[in-house]
């Protein structure tokens, strides 16, 4: 029998005082909606597959289920320094509710572009 290990993307590598911990939760993918002070993230897909003037929202989610997050943006973050399109990476505040999507309070965002 042939027993595979996984990792999980949520953990990072704490060699640098501004890395994340351990035991954050990290998510990584596309902004594929923006409304108030809420982006709408989906992982796990590529630029094609996320990009939304090529797909709606509702099908880009269908082929991102269940790695999609609303998240909420307070500050000393600000929403319009986003855009759709973007690949970010998320350090979440606290938990995820795990609806679909998903949600969640950024405490940190970096663009990837």
């Amino acid at each position: 029998m042939l027993l595979l290990g996984c990792t999980t993307e949520f953990q990072t590598n704490n060699n640098n005082a501004d890395d994340a911990p351990l035991d954050a939760t990290l998510i990584e993918g596309y902004i594929i909606s923006i409304k108030n002070n809420e982006i709408l993230v989906v992982e796990n897909l590529s630029k094609e597959e996320a990009d939304t003037s090529r797909y709606t929202e509702n099908q880009i989610l269908e082929k991102a289920d269940p790695n999609a997050t609303w998240v909420s943006i307070d500050s000393p973050l600000n929403v319009k320094d986003y855009k759709v399109g973007d690949r970010i990476k998320v350090m979440i505040d606290g938990g995820i509710d795990t609806s679909f999507p998903a949600q969640a309070l950024a405490k940190e965002i970096d663009i990837l572009n």
